[in-house]
């Protein structure tokens, strides 16, 4: 037997906005509550901004995992071989445990200048962001995942999760571009509203290519993975802080307010 959704109790959500009005939330009041809580979201975005660079400075931590990274560079350019754990040690503190597609990134930065590790996927970002045109309400809800992720200290650090973002952020427009995100298996899950397109099939065989050449790294990683298991638990779990970042690109896809072109022909 098939159901309705009004047979469920489900409203549809056009008779929900139908009834703010009645409710007292007219659609004024509505803007001045949402005007009021991005001010408050961007205040505390960047007093937590402020304090956190305060601190990453004094402790030492501004660029740290870029420069961590850096190194894993450098040892992959030297022996060839970047997967060296030891296992007494638990949590693996400062070795490598990224799958073998992200020594491309770390190597190239061996040689391309520093502040582009944060200039480009920061532009790439804030490009496609801005290529989507999304609703006035994704800036509240951007601001809120700002503040209640891992974002300013992600930032600050040089984490690889800034790259994840730029990619995720590309993959809105070109699916194929989601299959860089094997570099960090914790961000797959948001590449899956791509699943559908062609594009993502294209990625795929791109990656397969890409990975060839490093085909004994892969079984390195496999042999070490039982051992990768940090603080912040499982490897496929490492950063989950910033979940709510990753969502963005595709909230702004969602939010999108473009329209879509209207095709021309000529009269006959």
């Amino acid at each position: 037997m098939a159901y309705r959704f009004r047979d469920l109790g489900y409203q549809p959500a056009r008779d929900r906005l139908r009834a703010l009005p009645a409710a007292g939330l007219t659609p004024a009041r509505l803007r001045l509550v949402m005007i009021g809580l991005t001010a408050g979201l961007a205040v505390a975005a960047l007093a937590g901004w402020a304090m956190l660079f305060v601190n990453q400075i004094q402790g030492g931590w501004l660029g740290a995992d870029f420069h961590l990274y850096q190194s894993f560079g450098a040892q992959a350019i030297a022996t060839g071989r970047p997967y060296t754990p030891d296992p007494n040690a638990p949590e693996l503190s400062g070795q490598y445990r990224y799958p073998p597609p992200a020594l491309y990134l770390f190597v190239a930065f061996q040689f391309i200048p520093w502040p582009l590790w944060w200039a480009v996927p920061l532009s790439v970002t804030g490009w496609v962001v801005w290529w989507w045109r999304p609703a006035p309400w994704f800036w509240t809800a951007a601001l809120a995942a700002l503040c209640f992720s891992g974002a300013f200290v992600t930032l600050g650090t040089g984490n690889t999760d800034i790259w994840v973002l730029a990619a995720l952020a590309l993959a809105t427009r070109w699916p194929a571009v989601s299959w860089l995100l094997v570099a960090k298996p914790s961000a797959l899950p948001f590449t899956l509203p791509a699943l559908l397109h062609r594009g993502w099939w294209l990625g795929a065989a791109l990656a397969a290519l890409a990975s060839l050449p490093l085909l004994p790294l892969w079984l390195d990683w496999l042999r070490m993975l039982p051992l990768y298991h940090g603080a912040q638990g499982p490897l496929w779990l490492y950063g989950l802080v910033n979940w709510p970042v990753f969502a963005l690109p595709w909230l702004a896809r969602l939010s999108s307010t473009r329209t879509a072109p209207v095709a021309v022909t000529r009269a006959p």
